[in-house]
């Protein structure tokens, strides 16, 4: 039915390490492959026939009216005007088409399937970035109830569980939302809710240890900071020594001084 949230297995069928690039996905070999539908679609004039099959075989690029139209050699107002009047639909709409053509595909559904299950492209992405926030949320939550009793036993168990045990597709998808956040308002308060709940959750954890609130708040934005960085950092040196280092920046980050 329309809005409904799609399974996580679903999810990575479309795209496991990157969800933000959706629409993004190549045709195979880099062809263009028009469904009947789309094919009866065709302009007749050579200009806007041939914009058609760059959206076709390019459906993750820059595809604005402004793109399209230079690409055509034509002016955006004309270009916009010949299109509608040649193909039936505004240049947006048939690049939405196109583009749900290709999530279906990837998803092994019917373009109808697809339709039954969201209202558009929009509303899959959103259910995504619902799903992923609220998966991480939860997990968070998890985590911290994991680690032990005291609060420096589940801090330094999140700080294990990211440092030594890290899922590398998580952080692959955590890291491709985070770029998306970038250019997308839905998936930048998706973001801000997550990070919200880690800081949260952590800050605390800092201060059932004894800080006052806007140190633990500090220190649990150092916590995370520590966390994620490292894990991109690619440092010259032997597996040995990097393991003394993070054991070197747990010490810094988990002991904290109550006297």
């Amino acid at each position: 039915m329309p809005g409904a949230r799609p399974q996580p297995e679903r999810l990575e069928a479309v795209h496991p390490a990157q969800p933000e690039r959706l629409d993004r996905v190549q045709r195979p070999g880099g062809q263009s492959q028009f469904s009947a539908q789309l094919a009866a679609q065709l302009a007749a004039s050579e200009p806007v026939r041939e914009v058609q099959e760059w959206i076709q075989e390019h459906p993750g690029d820059d595809l604005s009216v402004e793109a399209l139209a230079a690409r055509a050699c034509m002016s955006t107002r004309n270009f916009a005007r010949v299109f509608r009047s040649e193909v039936g639909m505004t240049p947006a709409a048939y690049v939405e088409a196109v583009r749900v053509e290709v999530l279906a595909e990837r998803m092994a559904v019917t373009k109808g399937g697809f339709y039954r299950r969201f209202k558009d492209r929009r509303a899959l992405l959103n259910a995504m970035l619902e799903t992923w926030r609220e998966g991480r949320v939860t997990a968070i939550e998890r985590q911290a109830e994991a680690g032990g009793e005291s609060g420096v036993e589940r801090l330094r168990a999140i700080f294990k569980l990211y440092s030594e045990r890290a899922n590398t597709q998580g952080m692959a998808i955590e890291l491709a939302i985070r770029q998306w956040a970038r250019t997308d308002a839905t998936a930048a308060a998706a973001v801000e809710k997550v990070d919200a709940a880690r800081l949260k959750i952590v800050g605390s954890l800092y201060r059932k240890l004894g800080l006052s609130a806007p140190d633990a708040e500090a220190r649990a934005v150092l916590f995370y900071t520590f966390l994620f960085g490292q894990s991109m950092l690619f440092l010259d040196d032997t597996p040995r020594r990097r393991a003394n280092l993070v054991t070197a920046c747990a010490k810094f980050l988990l002991e904290i001084d109550q006297s």
